[in-house]
């Protein structure tokens, strides 16, 4: 069975983000994979971004659950298993600078 966009996402300035769709995960152990792409703002400094697979609770509070860091300027994918339920991408430089960022969730 071949992958589906679940959703794609684009911003621009990014430093702390959290994607405004959500995906739904129907049975345990599905295998997802977000294709990433960044750039950075400032291109002079070594700048980090990392992406957050994160689940919503019973509350409706988003936590998270998978993560990868992505250096620089690189297009990148990040696969894993989840869970059912429901899931979004968080977006996060902490201090360390803004990024163009670029991709999808697959699965």
């Amino acid at each position: 069975m071949q992958a589906a966009t679940a959703f794609s996402y684009e911003g621009w300035g990014i430093r702390g983000w959290n994607s405004q769709s959500v995906t739904t995960i129907q049975k345990n152990n599905t295998p997802v994979k977000i294709q990433h792409r960044q750039k950075r703002d400032n291109k002079g400094a070594n700048r980090s971004l990392t992406v957050y697979i994160q689940k919503r609770g019973a509350l409706g509070l988003y936590s998270n659950v998978r993560y990868q860091t992505f250096k620089n300027d690189v297009s990148g994918s990040m696969n894993r298993t989840l869970d059912k339920g429901t899931y979004r991408l968080r977006f996060d430089s902490k201090k360390d600078g803004t990024f163009h960022i670029k991709g999808a969730f697959n699965k």
